[in-house]
């Protein structure tokens, strides 16, 4: 969760943002190839023109030319993407009339002031409605992703942009007509299709300037977008009438010497050669494409998610890299699940990119990574500790399992007679001798249980049990094994009840086995230690009604027996036992006389949930 909180932190902050316009751009190179704008045509004008005509900016004479030529050919708009503020002779007054002649000609100009550019007005012969804007808001690292449709400029006249009048003229032969939006009033609408605005937000963005009427550049995906013609043409009679007629015509600087360059890094091959760069005149093409397209075509335009949901994108891929740690037990099955979803993370982007949702990709894959990744490897580490103190846990229980149930048992004998004062010292001698030999044997039987490669029960220093055995097979070998020790409780027994099933282990692992082979002899050597007068043993192991049940009980009378109310090592270790099996364990006294001890658990595999908070409780 620190993890999420600390990436949505930065993220808030904008310390992702320029990473997602990358994944933007990468993702907008990676679609598919479009078929090329057959509706919009670019007249470049080359530093071949320029030379020709010995003149920069071009003169007015000669633009008026080359734009009553085009308008021979009969296209429905022509857009002049060549700033003109004040007459370039020779041949002002042929420009102005060409101006005021040609209805369908759109004009640009600039409005918007910044710190190294001032507005540049148009000439006055140009009408309201043929002139638009070609201002641009590129991004803190210079690249191009949005287009402004219109804005107010300092004298709070609104103003619309270059791209939206020519796409509004051109629908105009469609019967399109550009209104204000109905999802959002303050949008604009080019037919049915709503322009979603652009916000400080919107995908990638972190309080990005929003000012005027925004939307993001969907860019057409072509090696070549659009059809390109050079001034060239029209004199050497390359240029065929149907190749222009009822198109747009878009007349700009393709010279790399004039610097009329927008930066992309959305766009394969651009015709500049530059990487990352195309002639401005093609950004303009790109942004009248969009909108033309979206109302025509239904080709999508490029929107986001909201702020909320972005954020829960985030959380969830987060949470899901915790939860692969969860679900994976080995590293490789991790690493696949990582590099699946990771591959499923990157396909959702791109596909909903197709669309025309901006999903965010950078913070998602960033909390995944680390949580599921880097969290993993100190996991793994910390697993590795745990292991080893687990390890040394189990050699210490093993040790103090045969300490109890064989020296001490033992020891307990020795006591009770010299407490009762009926043993003499020739009778304690080979007692003692007997416990010294336990003792010694104590390593051996420790040493056969941690080194052997197999996993061992060690009862003895002469019997080992391998706990591969079936669970009943086992339990059968402890009860005779553990009945046959010298113990006074056993000396009287006449009768052995004995009932050994098949269990179901399928969700006892070897440690839980040995464990529970441990429980019964704990209990046999209770018995045969404490109680007293008794004839009869029963021991039942076998499975019921979807329950494994270990039960014991005798028909001695009341002893030293621990009860309830003190919690003795054997009746711990038997409720740790139950608890990690997620069963329980009874004894309790009978009537008539005797002692019962019941260890029962489910066979079905517990809850998820359960197992965690067991897990934790014991840790």
């Amino acid at each position: 969760m620190l993890v999420i909180l600390l990436v949505i932190v930065v993220r808030v902050l904008g310390g992702l943002q320029r990473w997602e316009w990358m994944a933007l751009d990468q993702g907008l190179r990676l679609r598919p190839a479009e078929t090329l704008d057959e509706r919009i045509v670019i007249v470049g004008i080359t530093d071949a023109d320029i030379q020709r005509l010995q003149a920069y900016p071009v003169p007015d004479q000669a633009l008026a030319k080359l734009l009553r030529k085009i308008q021979d050919y009969q296209p429905q708009v022509i857009g002049l993407d060549l700033f003109r503020d004040f007459p370039i002779p020779p041949g002002e007054k042929d420009l102005e009339a060409a101006i005021t002649d040609i209805p369908n000609l759109v004009g640009i100009e600039k409005v918007l002031s910044s710190e190294d550019s001032i507005p540049i007005p148009a000439l006055d012969v140009w009408q309201e409605d043929q002139i638009g804007f070609a201002d641009v808001i590129p991004d803190e690292d210079g690249g191009l992703r949005r287009v402004l449709l219109g804005t107010s400029t300092a004298g709070e006249e609104y103003r619309f942009s270059f791209s939206i009048r020519v796409a509004e003229t051109y629908l105009k032969h469609h019967h399109r007509t550009l209104k204000n939006g109905v999802k959002d009033p303050l949008a604009m609408r080019l037919g049915q299709t709503e322009l979603t605005r652009f916000r400080s937000h919107t995908g990638g963005y972190v309080r990005a300037d929003d000012g005027g009427n925004q939307i993001l550049l969907n860019y057409r995906q072509n090696p070549r977008p659009f059809r390109t013609f050079l001034w060239a043409d029209f004199n050497s009679g390359q240029v065929k009438p149907e190749e222009l007629y009822n198109r747009i015509v878009l007349v700009g600087m393709t010279s790399i010497s004039q610097k009329d360059l927008v930066q992309t890094a959305a766009v394969n091959h651009p015709s500049t050669g530059l990487p990352g760069q195309i002639y401005g005149v093609e950004a303009q093409a790109h942004a009248i494409s969009q909108l033309i397209n979206a109302e025509l075509e239904g080709r999508p335009l490029l929107t986001g998610w909201s702020e909320v949901l972005e954020y829960l994108w985030i959380v969830i891929w987060g949470v899901l890299g915790v939860l692969i740690k969860r679900w994976s037990r080995y590293p490789m099955i991790h690493i696949l699940m990582v590099v699946v979803a990771s591959a499923g993370l990157f396909g959702l982007a791109y596909v909903s990119l197709l669309s025309g949702v901006w999903i965010p990709l950078v913070p998602p894959l960033l909390v995944f990574g680390i949580n599921g990744v880097v969290l993993y490897i100190f996991w793994l580490y910390d697993q590795g500790l745990r292991s080893q103190l687990q390890d040394r846990q189990q050699v210490i229980d093993s040790a103090f399992d045969a300490i109890h149930n064989g020296p001490l048992q033992t020891l307990a004998g020795v006591l009770r007679g010299v407490h009762d004062r009926n043993t003499s010292t020739s009778e304690l001698e080979p007692q003692l001798q007997h416990l010294n030999q336990e003792l010694r044997g104590i390593y051996n039987l420790i040493r056969q249980e941690t080194l052997r490669p197999e996993p061992i029960l060690g009862l003895s220093s002469d019997l080992q049990l391998g706990l591969t055995a079936p669970l009943h097979e086992l339990l059968c070998t402890v009860y005779w094994e553990t009945l046959n020790r010298d113990l006074p409780g056993f000396a009287d027994i006449k009768f052995k009840i004995v009932k050994f099933e098949p269990m179901d282990e399928r969700a006892l692992s070897l440690e839980l086995k040995r464990r529970l082979c441990r429980f019964l002899e704990e209990v046999l050597c209770n018995i045969g230690k404490h109680a007293n007068g008794v004839t009869q043993v029963s021991v039942t192991c076998m499975q019921d009604q979807g329950y494994n049940r270990i039960e014991v009980a005798d028909n001695g009378t009341k002893s030293n027996l621990i009860s309830a109310t003190k919690m003795g090592w054997g009746t711990q270790q038997a409720e740790h036992l139950a608890r990690q099996l997620g069963g329980t364990f009874q004894q309790h006294c009978n009537t008539p006389p005797g002692h019962r001890y019941k260890l029962k658990w489910s066979v079905k595999r517990q809850p998820f949930w359960r197992f965690f908070l067991v897990r934790r409780f014991h840790q």
